[in-house]
Protein backbone atom coordinates (compact mmCIF):
# COMPACT_ATOMS: atom_id res chain seq x y z
CA UNK A 1 0.00 0.00 0.00
CA UNK A 2 1.60 3.56 -0.97
CA UNK A 3 0.05 6.91 0.60
CA UNK A 4 -0.27 9.91 -1.25
CA UNK A 5 -1.00 13.18 0.41
CA UNK A 6 -3.25 15.46 -1.67
CA UNK A 7 -0.67 17.86 -1.68
CA UNK A 8 2.27 17.55 -4.13
CA UNK A 9 5.83 19.07 -3.77
CA UNK A 10 8.14 20.30 -5.82
CA UNK A 11 8.54 20.33 -9.77
CA UNK A 12 5.35 19.26 -11.68
CA UNK A 13 7.64 16.71 -13.86
CA UNK A 14 9.12 15.05 -11.01
CA UNK A 15 5.51 14.71 -9.31
CA UNK A 16 4.35 13.19 -12.11
CA UNK A 17 7.02 10.57 -12.72
CA UNK A 18 6.32 10.11 -8.39
CA UNK A 19 2.91 9.62 -9.23
CA UNK A 20 3.58 7.10 -12.15
CA UNK A 21 5.88 4.91 -10.02
CA UNK A 22 3.42 5.05 -7.35
CA UNK A 23 1.06 3.70 -9.33
CA UNK A 24 2.70 0.71 -10.49
CA UNK A 25 4.53 -0.31 -7.30
CA UNK A 26 1.12 -0.31 -4.95
CA UNK A 27 -1.56 -3.05 -4.67
CA UNK A 28 -3.78 -0.22 -2.81
CA UNK A 29 -3.17 3.13 -3.68
CA UNK A 30 -4.68 5.78 -1.01
CA UNK A 31 -4.93 9.75 -1.87
CA UNK A 32 -4.99 11.56 1.19
CA UNK A 33 -6.99 14.88 1.02
CA UNK A 34 -8.92 16.97 3.34
CA UNK A 35 -12.20 18.51 3.98
CA UNK A 36 -14.77 17.14 0.99
CA UNK A 37 -14.40 15.66 -2.27
CA UNK A 38 -15.24 19.15 -4.08
CA UNK A 39 -13.75 19.81 -8.00
CA UNK A 40 -10.70 21.61 -7.21
CA UNK A 41 -9.69 18.22 -4.91
CA UNK A 42 -10.38 16.14 -8.19
CA UNK A 43 -8.30 18.91 -10.08
CA UNK A 44 -5.30 17.71 -7.94
CA UNK A 45 -5.32 14.51 -9.30
CA UNK A 46 -4.35 15.93 -12.32
CA UNK A 47 -1.26 12.93 -13.15
CA UNK A 48 -4.08 10.69 -13.30
CA UNK A 49 -4.71 12.23 -17.17
CA UNK A 50 -1.01 11.68 -17.56
CA UNK A 51 -0.31 7.85 -17.01
CA UNK A 52 -0.62 6.78 -20.67
CA UNK A 53 1.57 9.19 -21.45
CA UNK A 54 4.16 8.28 -19.04
CA UNK A 55 3.63 4.25 -18.58
CA UNK A 56 3.50 2.15 -21.71
CA UNK A 57 2.08 -1.60 -21.51
CA UNK A 58 4.49 -4.14 -22.89
CA UNK A 59 3.37 -4.21 -26.64
CA UNK A 60 3.40 -8.31 -26.42
CA UNK A 61 1.30 -8.14 -24.02
CA UNK A 62 -0.83 -5.81 -25.27
CA UNK A 63 -1.35 -7.71 -28.38
CA UNK A 64 -2.21 -11.05 -26.49
CA UNK A 65 -5.87 -9.88 -26.67
CA UNK A 66 -7.68 -8.07 -29.40
CA UNK A 67 -10.78 -7.65 -26.70
CA UNK A 68 -8.48 -4.52 -25.35
CA UNK A 69 -7.97 -3.57 -28.74
CA UNK A 70 -11.68 -3.13 -29.52
CA UNK A 71 -12.47 -1.54 -25.78
CA UNK A 72 -9.59 1.45 -25.73
CA UNK A 73 -6.12 1.05 -23.77
CA UNK A 74 -7.83 1.60 -20.84
CA UNK A 75 -8.32 -1.98 -20.43
CA UNK A 76 -4.92 -2.36 -21.19
CA UNK A 77 -3.42 -0.05 -18.15
CA UNK A 78 -6.06 -1.43 -15.79
CA UNK A 79 -4.43 -5.04 -15.36
CA UNK A 80 -1.88 -3.24 -14.13
CA UNK A 81 -2.79 -0.17 -12.05
CA UNK A 82 -3.77 -0.68 -7.81
CA UNK A 83 -6.71 -0.39 -6.20
CA UNK A 84 -8.03 3.28 -5.47
CA UNK A 85 -8.72 4.56 -2.24
CA UNK A 86 -9.45 7.95 -1.31
CA UNK A 87 -9.17 8.80 2.11
CA UNK A 88 -10.96 12.37 3.50
CA UNK A 89 -9.60 13.86 6.43
CA UNK A 90 -11.34 16.02 8.90
CA UNK A 91 -14.61 16.11 6.93
CA UNK A 92 -17.66 17.77 8.19
CA UNK A 93 -20.64 17.33 6.19
CA UNK A 94 -23.20 14.56 6.45
CA UNK A 95 -23.52 12.21 4.18
CA UNK A 96 -26.43 12.39 2.41
CA UNK A 97 -27.15 13.37 -1.16
CA UNK A 98 -30.68 14.78 -2.03
CA UNK A 99 -32.16 14.02 1.10
CA UNK A 100 -31.05 10.54 0.99
CA UNK A 101 -28.30 8.78 3.22
CA UNK A 102 -25.62 7.40 1.18
CA UNK A 103 -22.48 4.97 2.01
CA UNK A 104 -19.17 7.16 1.56
CA UNK A 105 -18.39 4.93 -1.55
CA UNK A 106 -21.82 6.07 -2.77
CA UNK A 107 -20.41 9.78 -1.81
CA UNK A 108 -17.27 8.85 -3.43
CA UNK A 109 -19.21 7.88 -6.70
CA UNK A 110 -21.59 10.91 -6.66
CA UNK A 111 -18.45 12.97 -6.59
CA UNK A 112 -17.62 11.20 -9.59
CA UNK A 113 -20.44 11.41 -11.82
CA UNK A 114 -20.27 13.11 -15.33
CA UNK A 115 -21.75 15.68 -16.73
CA UNK A 116 -24.21 15.36 -19.59
CA UNK A 117 -23.85 17.78 -22.73
CA UNK A 118 -20.76 19.20 -24.63
CA UNK A 119 -18.67 22.69 -24.08
CA UNK A 120 -15.00 23.05 -23.18
CA UNK A 121 -16.60 23.58 -19.41
CA UNK A 122 -18.30 20.20 -19.28
CA UNK A 123 -15.10 18.75 -20.67
CA UNK A 124 -12.85 19.93 -18.52
CA UNK A 125 -14.94 19.12 -15.49
CA UNK A 126 -15.42 15.66 -16.91
CA UNK A 127 -12.04 14.72 -18.56
CA UNK A 128 -10.15 13.56 -14.66
CA UNK A 129 -13.28 11.89 -13.61
CA UNK A 130 -13.13 10.02 -16.27
CA UNK A 131 -9.61 8.66 -16.06
CA UNK A 132 -10.16 8.02 -12.39
CA UNK A 133 -13.28 6.13 -13.09
CA UNK A 134 -11.85 3.98 -16.23
CA UNK A 135 -7.93 3.14 -14.28
CA UNK A 136 -9.40 2.35 -11.03
CA UNK A 137 -12.91 0.59 -11.35
CA UNK A 138 -11.98 -1.15 -7.90
CA UNK A 139 -12.09 2.06 -5.88
CA UNK A 140 -13.00 2.63 -2.10
CA UNK A 141 -13.73 6.06 0.02
CA UNK A 142 -13.31 6.40 3.78
CA UNK A 143 -14.01 9.70 5.85
CA UNK A 144 -12.40 10.68 8.97
CA UNK A 145 -13.95 13.50 10.87
CA UNK A 146 -11.68 15.91 12.84
CA UNK A 147 -10.01 13.55 15.77
CA UNK A 148 -10.63 15.93 18.65
CA UNK A 149 -11.79 19.76 19.53
CA UNK A 150 -10.12 22.82 18.04
CA UNK A 151 -9.06 23.53 20.95
CA UNK A 152 -7.27 20.36 21.49
CA UNK A 153 -5.53 20.08 17.88
CA UNK A 154 -2.28 21.67 19.43
CA UNK A 155 -1.89 19.17 21.67
CA UNK A 156 -3.02 16.17 18.88
CA UNK A 157 0.75 14.47 19.07
CA UNK A 158 0.53 14.24 22.57
CA UNK A 159 -3.01 12.88 23.17
CA UNK A 160 -3.57 9.58 23.96
CA UNK A 161 -5.50 7.73 21.58
CA UNK A 162 -8.78 7.21 24.49
CA UNK A 163 -8.91 11.02 24.43
CA UNK A 164 -9.59 11.19 20.60
CA UNK A 165 -13.14 11.87 18.89
CA UNK A 166 -15.07 8.05 18.66
CA UNK A 167 -16.18 8.13 15.70
CA UNK A 168 -12.70 9.18 14.22
CA UNK A 169 -11.24 6.27 15.78
CA UNK A 170 -13.92 4.02 14.90
CA UNK A 171 -13.06 5.15 11.03
CA UNK A 172 -9.44 4.42 11.77
CA UNK A 173 -10.38 1.07 13.02
CA UNK A 174 -12.63 0.17 10.18
CA UNK A 175 -10.00 1.11 7.57
CA UNK A 176 -7.36 -0.56 9.04
CA UNK A 177 -9.00 -3.64 9.25
CA UNK A 178 -9.84 -3.19 5.23
CA UNK A 179 -6.73 -2.86 4.83
CA UNK A 180 -3.66 -4.59 6.49
CA UNK A 181 -4.56 -7.99 7.40
CA UNK A 182 -3.75 -9.80 3.93
CA UNK A 183 -3.23 -6.75 1.94
CA UNK A 184 -2.45 -8.50 -1.80
CA UNK A 185 1.05 -7.91 -3.17
CA UNK A 186 1.66 -6.76 -6.38
CA UNK A 187 2.62 -8.94 -9.48
CA UNK A 188 3.97 -6.70 -12.28
CA UNK A 189 2.27 -9.02 -14.76
CA UNK A 190 -0.83 -9.58 -13.59
CA UNK A 191 -1.38 -6.54 -11.05
CA UNK A 192 -2.90 -7.29 -7.53
CA UNK A 193 -3.48 -10.47 -7.09
CA UNK A 194 -7.24 -10.70 -6.17
CA UNK A 195 -10.18 -10.61 -7.95
CA UNK A 196 -11.03 -7.28 -8.53
CA UNK A 197 -14.93 -8.07 -8.46
CA UNK A 198 -14.33 -9.23 -4.84
CA UNK A 199 -11.42 -6.76 -3.88
CA UNK A 200 -13.88 -4.86 -1.23
CA UNK A 201 -16.08 -6.50 1.34
CA UNK A 202 -19.69 -5.25 1.62
CA UNK A 203 -19.89 -3.18 3.89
Amino acid sequence: MLLLSYLFQGDSKNDAWIFSLAILLSSTLVYNSRGTIDNQAVENLQYVGELTERIKVNSSSAASSSHNEEEGGDTQFVQFFPNFVWAIRDFTLLLEIDGRNVTEDGYLEHSLELRKGGGKNNLMYNLPRECIRNYFPSRKCFVFPTPTTPANMPHLDSMDEADLCGSFRKGCRYFLSLHFPGEPYKNCQRGPQSNRENAWPLG
